[in-house]
C-alpha cells in the first residue's frame, strides 16, 4: 500500500510539469552589503531589507549618498530574481531556458502576484520569441504577443510587443535563468541573487549600461 501511494505521488509530480520547484525557506530580513561593485568598478556599501509579501518579496536598498531604491522579487529555485528602480512601478520576469523554450514567471510591484509567460524561439537568447502560453493574475486571463531578446555586452535587451501595449527591460543570465527587470516607459533595472544559507551572491545591471555590477550580502537580522 505504501509503495503504491509513493508511486502515485511521484506520477502526480511528474505530470504536473512544474519547472519551478520550491525555493529555499523564507528569506525575509535585513542584509548587509559586504561587497558592492558598480558597473564602473566603484565600490559601495549599504543595507537591503527583504519583506515577504506572500507569493513575492519587496526589496528596499539603503545606500549612503543615494536615493532609496525599491524592487519586486520572486524565487526560482535558489535564485532571488528582482526588478528595481528609484521608486514607482517596477516588475521582473524570470525565464528558465530549455533549448528553444523559455518557461517564465513574472510579477510587478502593483499586485505582488505571480503570472506566467512561456516563449518559444531561437536557441541562444537572440531573436524574436513567440509567447506560447501566458497568464495575467490581475485579469485572470491569458495574452499573446512576441518578445525580442538581444545580447548587448554583458546584458540582454528585452522588449515585448503585445496587441495593445509594449514594454522594455534589461536582463542578466544566471545559470540557466534569464532574469529581466522591466517596466512601461521608464527605467527599470535588474538583480539576481544566488542564495547560499544566510548569504546572497548577486549580479545586477542598470538600464542604459552594458556591464554587470556585483552585490554580495550577509543576513544581519
Amino acid at each position: 500500500m505504501k509503495k503504491t501511494l509513493s508511486l502515485l505521488i511521484l506520477i502526480l509530480v511528474l505530470l504536473s510539469g512544474n519547472v519551478f520547484p520550491a525555493g529555499p525557506e523564507d528569506i525575509s530580513g535585513k542584509y548587509e552589503i559586504l561587497y558592492g561593485v558598480n558597473p564602473n568598478k566603484t565600490k559601495y556599501t549599504g543595507i537591503l531589507q527583504i519583506i515577504n509579501l506572500g507569493e513575492t518579496y519587496k526589496l528596499i536598498w539603503k545606500i549612503p549618498q543615494f536615493t532609496v531604491h525599491e524592487g519586486i522579487a520572486l524565487l526560482v529555485d535558489n535564485i532571488l530574481c528582482a526588478g528595481w528602480n528609484a521608486g514607482g512601478y517596477c516588475a521582473v520576469v524570470a525565464y528558465k531556458i530549455e533549448g528553444t523554450k523559455l518557461k517564465g514567471k513574472w510579477a510587478d510591484s502593483k499586485s505582488g502576484l505571480i503570472g506566467t509567460e512561456d516563449l518559444e524561439g531561437p536557441v541562444g537568447l537572440n531573436g524574436v520569441y513567440t509567447i506560447t502560453n501566458a497568464y495575467n493574475p490581475k485579469t485572470g486571463g491569458s495574452y499573446s504577443g512576441t518578445v525580442s531578446i538581444n545580447k548587448n555586452g554583458g546584458v540582454y535587451l528585452v522588449s515585448w510587443s503585445l496587441p495593445s501595449e509594449s514594454y522594455s527591460g534589461i536582463g542578466i543570465l544566471q545559470d540557466n535563468v534569464l532574469i529581466v527587470g522591466w517596466g512601461l516607459g521608464q527605467n527599470t533595472n535588474v538583480v539576481g541573487y544566488k542564495i547560499e544559507d544566510k548569504t546572497l551572491l548577486g549580479q545586477w545591471a542598470m538600464s542604459g549600461t552594458t556591464e554587470i555590477g556585483i552585490e554580495n550580502l550577509s543576513k544581519s537580522e
